[in-house]
């Protein structure tokens, strides 16, 4: 009996052991598991702009071929193959035929070498070599179907994507900004007595959600000044869980037992890093179907959406046609996404008219959004809408509340 007893003992204790081990392993242990199409996911972890992923592609077979793909510039970066050689390494090889580029920050590892991996679970995917890790998404669908697709548990957190602390004590300047993406979050530094843009201070990659609680993939660098609440975070990459809820315009951050209230720009009126903030509150003229219409970016009293209206009469002409649509920039791609408000246009434009018929026949043939590039400097945005209007433009926008 003492032997069966015993005998049990060890089966289960075996059965225990394996068990826990394999909830420590990567969702993905073999290279079938990386077959498919993986996009690139905000910047490298901790890294502003310059180390972009949005533009990246990482298409891979079944039998472990790949190929690194700029899918703005549709231009074929690195092809080669990929093998898993351990449940945290990665092996790459280039494929000699072709004349291969590497991500910024990987171009020491040349034609071969390890990567490191992490797989939180099968469609999540962060690839390290030396300090510079970079974040990819799977996707079952083409980049056009992709760009259709308004669905972010991130972005549906609330009407507004950026957001404001208030500082300390009334004799502090330190405010920082978290800005909310459909795939990801970056905090930054505010000093609201310079009229420089915010400071990067860290990113946040969207791993998953069960409701209001976050996991993320983030990096600590230790010069960078986080605020109190991840005073607990350690230096490197981490995996963490952080809540994010929205009641009564305030957005609560709250991580290890601490909390951090962001407000939105209608409330808190902060001179921020934001291209909104640029936009917000300037006028242009925009020539289009051979009429001239004034144009004015404003904020929504009710929500803090920004808005573009346009019309197509002169500033103050009140008889004018004017049509409104709901503006969200995606800092990361450089992008104006304008959702036409049928709804609100009703009420200041015929239903019937060249302006209001122009931009329902848009929004129905573009899938409800328009996807429109841009580029801003100063005083000058120039709007890359070809694809809609047959031309691209170039405005130098005035200030409208004067």
């Amino acid at each position: 009996m003492k032997k069966i007893f015993y005998l049990i003992c060890c089966v289960l204790t075996i059965f225990f052991c394996l068990t826990g081990c394999s909830s420590k392993k990567p969702a993905i242990t073999d290279t079938s598991g990386l077959a498919g199409a993986w996009y690139g996911c905000g910047n490298a972890l901790g890294k502003d702009s310059s180390f972009r992923a949005d533009n990246l592609c990482l298409s891979i077979d079944n039998q472990g071929g790949f190929v690194l793909t700029d899918t703005e510039q549709s231009a074929d970066l690195f092809h080669g193959t990929v093998s898993i050689d351990s449940k945290s390494n990665i092996s790459i090889t280039a494929d000699p035929a072709y004349d291969n580029r590497l991500p910024k920050g990987w171009e020491e590892l040349g034609s071969s070498g390890n990567i490191a991996y992490r797989a939180p679970d099968t469609e999540h995917l962060l690839l390290t070599y030396g300090d510079i890790s970079y974040y990819f998404v799977k996707e079952g669908t083409s980049i056009q179907e992709k760009a259709a697709t308004s669905v972010s548990p991130l972005l549906d957190i609330a009407e507004t994507d950026i957001w404001y602390s208030s500082p300390d004590t009334p004799e502090s300047t330190s405010v920082y900004e978290l800005a909310l993406y459909d795939k990801y979050a970056e905090l930054y530094y505010i000093d609201t007595e310079s009229s420089e843009q915010g400071t990067l201070l860290t990113n946040f990659l969207y791993s998953g959600n069960e409701g209001d609680t976050f996991s993320f993939y983030t990096y600590r660098d230790d010069t960078a000044q986080l605020p109190e609440i991840f005073d607990g975070l350690p230096e490197g990459i981490s995996e963490i869980e952080v809540r994010l809820s929205v009641s009564n315009e305030v957005l609560s951050m709250e991580y290890d037992g601490k909390s951090l209230s962001f407000y939105n720009n209608v409330i808190y009126g902060l001179n921020t890093s934001s291209t909104a903030y640029f936009l917000n509150n300037t006028c242009f003229y925009w020539t289009f179907d051979q009429t001239r219409h004034f144009c004015y970016f404003a904020t929504d009293d009710a929500d803090g959406s920004l808005c573009l209206y346009i019309s197509d009469g002169a500033r103050n002409d009140t008889q004018a046609n004017t049509i409104c649509g709901q503006v969200t920039v995606n800092e990361a791609e450089k992008s104006i996404l304008f959702t036409f408000d049928r709804k609100k246009s009703r009420v200041s434009a015929d239903k019937d008219s060249s302006l209001f018929q122009t931009f329902r026949t848009l929004d129905e043939e573009n899938g409800n959004v328009l996807r429109i590039p841009f580029t801003l400097k100063d005083t000058k945005l120039k709007l890359k809408t070809k694809k809609y209007f047959g031309r691209n433009y170039t405005f130098a926008l005035e200030d409208y509340s004067s």
